[in-house]
């Protein structure tokens, strides 16, 4: 009776994961299809919404086009040596920018190394009431990062930083490399998945923005792949480790608790699907350690300054989040200051703080409830602007803006300030990102959710938890590379599962007609 009941939680679970993914990404194909988004530089973050034209199609070929030909050329490597070719030319690419663009962060990015550089010092001013550390505590851990990394390498600066950030990025690929070898365990997938992932130039770019994005990609992305491997062997060891990096991208990036609930949610489906309740054993060290790890860090920065934090009440985020400003040139629902500004006007005091974002969202929520359709038109176009921006600000996040200092070269200059290549970019990561959620969406119609094993699903489950907590929080594009990332494994899967299906009806109809 119970294996029944068993049977039955698992199957309407991985049902509801299954279609519910195929419905989501069926909307993000089609609002990717019809409209463009594009960050218009140097405008701040404006996010520009038209409908694509025939520029989205003459894209859409050239790209097709190009990964047809380099088709050609990856079958004659294996995946190690296609992935070592790939990562030299990274590195080699990679360190001819660091050097050649200005070395200057800005905002959080320039005020979290900042704070690292001043407690290496013994300086605590960040730590103290109204502070930024204070205002802001769930950057301790990207803090304590950047801190190591100077203890390490005392001669730091920001270029050290934007090569580890290189080197991240290549842990990254390296690890959903791995992932794809684990899941499907075809040569053919594994190396259209290496060529998608140094394809994805979003991911590249994103070196120059050093703000813990990349570093708590890569711990998750070797999380992942331990919590694979452990699924598969139920090892200790994989375990333990898969518990410690997903814990770490948790520490440098908070965000990342809706990657462990939909790690917590597989878990969770493999547990039913093979009645051995000991699975959910992973939970206990990958909690201890994510919670103790953050806990210990506080203390210890709260002990170092002699201050108890006083952090922005997380309802603050919510109202930002709910917010239509565009005439601060920025989309509706997208990061405003708001939350600087409330603390600013309150002095930090929590409970007048929180009230005045509760009676916010209130106000908010009343007036989406008076008008449906403009409250439609805003959540959608915060979905579209969000999730459709497909540079995902790689290029803003850079030095975009004049005050970082001059851009030798006219194709880095045309690059960063908007001009013409900055345009073949965003078409180019239009058509690839396009691609890339056609491919998803093969994957998970191609096949019934119960022909699946529940950790096919990690990536969309985390997918879904994001597009869900940035509808309704406040919102930035560059936030959510992350998320689309790790989905890259598994269109590239369902390109070749498409294609097998195909010749399987292709077949079955010369054969029907004999």
């Amino acid at each position: 009776m119970l294996s029944k009941l068993q049977e039955s939680i698992y199957r309407v679970m991985q049902a509801m994961i299954g279609y519910g993914a195929g419905l989501l990404f069926l909307i993000l194909f089609v609002t990717a299809v019809l409209f463009q988004a594009v960050v218009y530089l140097p405008y701040k973050e404006w996010v520009g919404l038209s409908f694509s034209g025939v520029w989205t199609v003459l894209s859409l070929l050239l790209v097709c086009l190009s990964y047809w030909l380099l088709s050609k050329f990856v079958m004659r490597y294996s995946c190690r040596q296609l992935f070592i070719l790939l990562s030299v030319l990274y590195l080699l690419v990679g360190l001819i920018l660091i050097f050649y663009l200005p070395a200057q962060l800005r905002d959080d990015a320039h005020s979290v190394l900042r704070a690292a550089f001043l407690l290496n010092e013994g300086d605590t001013r960040f730590l103290q009431a109204g502070a930024y550390l204070n205002r802001y505590p769930h950057q301790l851990g990207l803090v304590s990062l950047e801190r190591l990394v100077l203890i390490i390498l005392p001669g730091a600066g920001v270029r050290t930083f934007y090569f580890l950030n290189l080197l991240a990025i290549l842990g990254i690929n390296y690890a959903n490399w791995k992932l794809s070898e684990e899941l499907f365990q075809n040569e053919r997938s594994s190396q259209y998945t290496i060529l998608a992932l140094f394809a994805f130039l979003p991911q590249f770019f994103n070196l120059f923005f050093v703000y813990g994005l990349v570093y708590g990609l890569c711990a998750a992305s070797v999380g992942l792949l331990y919590f694979c491997r452990y699924l598969q062997r139920d090892y200790l060891k994989n375990a333990l480790l898969a518990s410690f990096c997903l814990s770490l991208s948790y520490w440098i990036r908070n965000n990342n608790s809706i990657l462990l609930v939909a790690v917590a949610v597989i878990l969770l489906l493999e547990c039913l699907r093979r009645r051995q309740p000991l699975l959910l054993g992973l939970l206990i060290p990958l909690l201890f350690c994510s919670l103790g790890l953050n806990r210990v860090t506080t203390n210890y920065y709260e002990t170092m300054g002699q201050v108890s934090f006083a952090a922005n009440p997380k309802v603050t985020w919510l109202a930002m989040g709910l917010q239509d400003t565009q005439s601060e040139v920025r989309q509706g629902g997208w990061y405003n200051k708001y939350v600087r500004r409330i603390y600013d006007h309150y002095e930090g005091d929590e409970e007048k703080i929180t009230q005045a974002a509760k009676k916010e969202v209130g106000r908010r929520v009343q007036v989406f409830a008076e008008d449906p359709i403009y409250a439609g038109r805003f959540f959608m176009k915060k979905f579209a602007t969000t999730w459709v921006e497909s540079t995902f600000q790689s290029i803003w996040s850079g030095p975009s803006k004049p005050q970082q200092g001059s851009v030798k070269g006219e194709g880095l200059e045309s690059l960063y300030r908007g001009g013409i290549i900055y345009r073949f970019f965003y078409h180019y990561t239009h058509a690839y990102l396009i691609l890339l959620y056609g491919g998803s969406l093969i994957f998970l119609v191609v096949k019934s959710p119960w022909k699946r094993l529940p950790r096919e699903y990690y990536a969309f489950v985390y997918l879904a938890g994001g597009v869900l907590f940035h509808l309704l929080w406040e919102t930035k594009s560059q936030y959510v590379y992350t998320y689309v990332l790790l989905t890259i494994p598994f269109a590239v899967k369902g390109y070749q599962e498409g294609r097998e299906w195909w010749l399987r009806m292709r077949n079955s109809r010369k054969e029907s007609k004999r």
